[in-house]
Order: structure tokens, then C-alpha cells, then sequence
């Protein structure tokens, strides 16, 4: 299955169960959970219907599932990097500052991260 997040609700509640089910036959495999995370990030992103509670499940639910591919796989760059964007997410919606500025200093680090593996991947050097 690709990336591209389903527009409505029942094709990606589908989306999601199909993942599920991949991520039980192969819990060892992180790509499922970081494509549930993707569609989690997308779903809240795109769709401006949806309630305050349902986009906080979504984004919590999309942290749960690319923890899981990061856990499996550390060094999971696409990992890395949507969590940070779910974090960022998570900031938008924030309504206490010291909690937004821990989210968006999280998401922060993760960029770093994933830069810093992309640069060791690549063989560029390290920016100071």
C-alpha cells in the first residue's frame, strides 16, 4: 500500500485496519506503523471537519504507531521525521505554552536527527 492517505473516513478507517492487520502478521516490520502514522498526520492535516477530540486521537494515535516504527527500526529516517511532523501537530493544538514549547522542542530534536542520519547515510559532513 502507498502513502496517500484516504480523503474519508471510511476508506481510511480501512486504511488503518489494513495496517493493523499487516502489523500483526509482521510485528517485526516497521514500515506498517509508520504508514498509519503518515495517514494519521495527513488525516488531521486535510481535514478541517474534524472535532478537537477526534483530531487529538488521531495525532496520539499517529505518535503510538511511528514510536513503534522508530522502536523497531532507529534509525528510520521517514520515522523520524513524521513524528516530529505530528508533534508539530500536536503544537498547533496546544493550548497550554510550556507544553506547546516541549512539543515543538521535541519535533525540533527529531528534525536534527533525522538530518544528522541522513547526512551519515549520504556521507556529508556534519553542519556546525
Amino acid at each position: 500500500m502507498d502513502a496517500q492517505a484516504p480523503d474519508d473516513i471510511s476508506s481510511f478507517d480501512d486504511a488503518m485496519a489494513a495496517y493493523a492487520r499487516l502489523t500483526r502478521l509482521d510485528p517485526a516490520d516497521p514500515r506498517p506503523f509508520y504508514q498509519m502514522a503518515v495517514f494519521c498526520e495527513e488525516k488531521v492535516r486535510k481535514d478541517a471537519s474534524l472535532a478537537s477530540a477526534q483530531r487529538a486521537d488521531y495525532l496520539a494515535a499517529g505518535v503510538e504507531a511511528v514510536d513503534q516504527a522508530i522502536a523497531l527500526r532507529p534509525d528510520y529516517f521517514e520515522a523520524l521525521v513524521y513524528k516530529g511532523l505530528l508533534l508539530h501537530q500536536q503544537a498547533r493544538f496546544e493550548t497550554d505554552p510550556a507544553s506547546r514549547r516541549t512539543l515543538v522542542d521535541e519535533a525540533d530534536r527529531l528534525q536534527r536527527q533525522a538530518i544528522e542520519l541522513r547526512n551519515q547515510r549520504s556521507g556529508r559532513p556534519r553542519r556546525p
